[in-house]
Order: structure tokens, then sequence, then C-alpha cells
């Protein structure tokens, strides 16, 4: 009787999986469908014409085989491609780690609890609502804002922050701290309000897996006469560590796409204001595979400190 029971038990288990399952395929097939339809044939089509050169006529467009002529155009005639590429990669390297490790402070604060708590959650997720393609729109288009822009650089706002980065520069070389470490902390203080936005959705990311964690560890530990300090080595950085991968993911991702690319940019205007669409095709396949390659490096190194909890 006990060995049937259990057999039961286990054909129930496997059943809510399996359902599980068909929920979680049910959920997921409107954007497969969609990935297939909307995304999978133009993917196909811009390979085409990244080998190939495309003429526009009245009853359509022509395609003239190429070859790999765009890519030998881009990668051994056209310097100004690989510049703004190994540029965009630089920023990525400076602004991943920063903006990483900014997410994960700003969501430990928040998720202590103190007075005022929604009100400082409300303040710091603003970001979200800035780095909104609409909200971004209407900041570049605020004449209001260039007035105040133009009218700060006549009267010499731009001297001001020249002189306050020489200050830092000249305190740091006072600490005798390296000048590659130095170029970096310039570089990262010059790039706070860029932080600040693409820090944005990784702060929601830690926060909701610090919240998840459950606070009976926090306070057996405390109990067992742990303090804050081992608490995050021990508990909080290790339960999370998963969410560390998701973010640095994320934030490579939204750093070689984000609008304000010069690499973005340089696509856009090859396709819509020269009309090379072959040309722009090809910068779009090299940098979506410079991407992946980094994507599969960054996986490798990191998933080796991640610790999963089952």
């Amino acid at each position: 009787m006990v060995k049937s029971g259990k057999a039961g038990g286990n054909r129930r288990s496997r059943s809510l999986e399996v359902k599980q399952r068909r929920m979680g395929y049910v959920f997921v097939a409107p954007l497969i469908v969609g990935m297939l339809v909307f995304v999978a044939f133009p993917v196909i089509q811009s390979l085409f014409f990244s080998f190939s050169k495309l003429s526009v006529t009245a009853s359509g467009y022509r395609l003239s085989f190429l070859g790999g002529e765009n890519y030998r155009y881009l990668f051994a005639v056209d310097p100004e491609f690989r510049q703004i590429v190994l540029a965009s990669l630089r920023d990525m390297l400076i602004n991943v780690p920063v903006v990483v490790l900014f997410s994960f402070f700003v969501a430990s604060l928040l998720n202590q609890r103190f007075r005022g708590r929604s009100i400082v959650r409300a303040i710091l997720f603003l970001p979200v609502i800035i780095a909104s393609g609409v909200v971004e729109s209407v900041d570049q288009g605020d004449q209001f804002s260039s007035l105040i822009a133009a009218g700060t650089q006549a009267g010499g706002g731009s001297a001001v922050g020249e002189q306050l980065s020489e200050k830092l520069i000249e305190y740091l070389q006072q600490l005798n701290i390296s000048p590659q470490i130095t170029d970096f902390v310039i570089d990262t203080v010059s790039r706070v309000y860029e932080i600040a936005v693409l820090s944005a959705v990784p702060v929601i990311i830690f926060l909701a897996g610090l919240q998840s964690v459950p606070s009976s560890l926090f306070e057996a530990s405390y109990m067992e006469g742990a303090t804050k300090w081992e608490v995050f080595w021990k508990i909080s950085l290790p339960m999370v560590s998963p969410l560390i991968l998701v973010a640095v993911i994320y934030c490579i991702i939204d750093s070689f796409t984000n609008v304000s690319n010069p690499v973005i940019s340089r696509i856009h205007s090859s396709a819509y204001d020269s009309l090379n669409f072959g040309l722009s095709s090809a910068m779009a396949w090299s940098y979506m595979l410079l991407i992946l390659l980094v994507l599969g490096i960054v996986y490798k190194l990191v998933s080796r400190h991640i610790v999963y909890h089952e």
C-alpha cells in the first residue's frame, strides 16, 4: 500500500510538471510566433543584403551580388567604422562593471527598512521613465533645455567643469594613484547621468532577487551572531548571484544597442540617409557577431562564480 501511494504521488507530481510545461509553452507561443513571422524573415533577408548591392527601382529593388565586398570595405577601407566599434567596446567595458556595482548597491539600500522608503524608491526608479524612448526624444527636442545648455556654455559652465576635473586629477596624483586608475575615475564621473539611466532595470532585477531571499535566513544568521558584513557575503550575495549574470548580460546588450551608440547611428544613417542597405546590413551583421562573441566570453567567465540554489 505504501509503495502504491508513493507511485501515485510520483505520477501526480509528473503530471503537474507536464501541465506546467505546457502552460509555459502556451505563454511563450505568441512570442515565438511573432519572432518567426516578423523577425526571422527580415533577419535572413538582411543577410542576403549584406553580400549584395541594393538598387532601388520603380518596381521595387534589385540585388547585385558582391560577395564579401561590403565586409572588406568595412574592415580594410573604412577606418571610421572600426574606430566607432572599438569606442563602443571600450564604453561597454567601462559602463557594465560600474552599472552592475551601482545597481546592486542601490538595490541593497532600497531593500532595507527605513522611513520614506517608498518615496526613495519612486525617486530612484525615475531613470526607468527617463530611459524610455518617448521621454528621451522629448528631452532631445526640448528647446528650453537647449537654450539653457547654450547659455551655460556661453557663461563658462564648461570651463568650470574642466577646472573641477583638473582639481580631481591633481588630488588623485597627490595620492600616488596610477594614471590608468585616474583616467578610469575621471571617465566614470563624467558618465554619472548615463550610468543612472542604464542602471534603472538592473536595480529592479537585484531588488526583486533580494526580496525573494527568505527573511528567516537573515533572522537565523543574526541570532547566531553574524554581522551585516558576513550576512552580505555569505547569504545576500550568493543568493542573488544568478541575477548578477542576468544583469551583466542585460547591461552588455543595452550598452551595445542603445540608441545613443554611435555604431547604431552609423548603421541607421547608412541605410536610410545614404540608401546603402547592403553596407548597412554588413555593419549590422558584423556588429551582431561581435556582441555574440562578447556575450559568450562574459558568460564563460561569470558563470564559473555563480551559485545556483535548487
